[in-house]
């Protein structure tokens, strides 16, 4: 299994940002990831409650994970750059979260993942995440300490 670190971004003006970036204009990415490129970063480091993560694997920048807290809940988002997927990070990733080594308290986890993105649904169902519902194309699933 990949051993991950995750790095908390606290600024804008991270010097990463522009890795991530252009991974995130990537078809890959992209097709499953909907943000506001104007105000997406400002929230994901300015905001109450959220933590935006670089995700690292043997020194190298391979994700990024957001997670909001709200009474008990982290919601999570996971993205894996193109590259380095289907290598057992975002499982790694997942689990990690799972074990504490984010700091962050929290009671459960949720996660919503496009139908289409089969690698997310198969990645959350093995590391033992429940479907909790559906609404459209989007699959709710939930994690519970």
């Amino acid at each position: 299994m990949n051993a991950v670190t995750f790095n908390l971004i606290k600024s804008t003006e991270d010097e990463e940002l522009v890795i991530i970036k252009e991974n995130y204009s990537k078809s890959a990415v992209e097709r499953f990831v909907s943000i506001d490129k104007e105000k997406f970063w400002q929230y994901v480091t300015e905001t109450e409650n959220v933590y935006f993560y670089k995700i690292y694997n043997d020194s190298n920048l391979v994700g990024t994970m957001q997670c909001e807290v709200y009474d008990g809940i982290l919601y999570l988002a996971l993205v894996v750059f193109p590259e380095y997927q289907k290598k057992k990070i975002g499982t790694s990733a997942v689990q990690e979260v799972i074990a504490g080594k984010t700091g962050l308290s929290f009671k459960e986890i949720q996660v919503s993942i496009d139908e289409k993105n089969t690698a997310s649904l198969k990645l959350f169902q093995n590391v033992g995440f429940k479907c909790s519902g559906q609404e459209d194309s989007i699959i709710d699933f939930r994690y519970i300490m």
